[in-house]
Parts: C-alpha cells; structure tokens; sequence
C-alpha cells in the first residue's frame, strides 16, 4: 500500500516511516524542505509550509492512505504511538 506521511521526519514520523516500510508499504515521506532524505521512505516530498494553500495533488496520487505522523500522538511515546499509527493505517474501514 502507498502511504503519505506528512511530518515524516518528525518526532513520530521518523519511528513510523521505517515501520511501515519494514511491514511492505511503499512510504511517501512529506517534507517542509528539499533534499530532506528520511530513513525507510521510498521518496521525500518537499511540500514546504503546511497551511490552507498547501498543493497536496501530487503528494496524494495513488496513496491508499494518509497519516500525519507528529499529529498522532504527541504526548505518546514515539516508538508506541508510531506502532498505534501504523496499525490504523493498515486496519480496513468497513
């Protein structure tokens, strides 16, 4: 499955990148700056500052699903809450 995380190398996201690409995802890693690598992503995206004009076409085509990883859990522990992230984005909604 293809999964754009968005705060990719941040606090949870750099716990949960690796993990869903050591579980078979293929991992879009949002970044704000280019030339931003993060450890297990298939591609970094620079998308620049996040806000309400923030262009997500091309960083959402052919994603099957979508996490913003520091948004998870931020009082969690980051092992913990990227674990907690990735089942979710792995669970089928019915």
């Amino acid at each position: 499955m293809r999964v754009l995380i968005t705060g990719a190398n941040g606090f949870v996201g750099t716990h949960l990148v690796p993990l869903l690409a050591a579980r078979g995802h293929e991992v879009i890693a949002a970044v704000r700056a280019p030339g931003v690598t993060v450890v297990g992503a298939s591609r970094s995206l620079a998308v620049g500052d996040i806000h309400a004009r923030t262009d997500w076409r091309a960083a959402v085509a052919g994603c099957a699903a979508i996490d913003a990883g520091d948004a998870v859990a931020a009082a969690a522990a980051a092992p913990a809450a990227a674990v907690a992230a990735a089942a979710a984005i792995e669970t089928p909604v019915a």
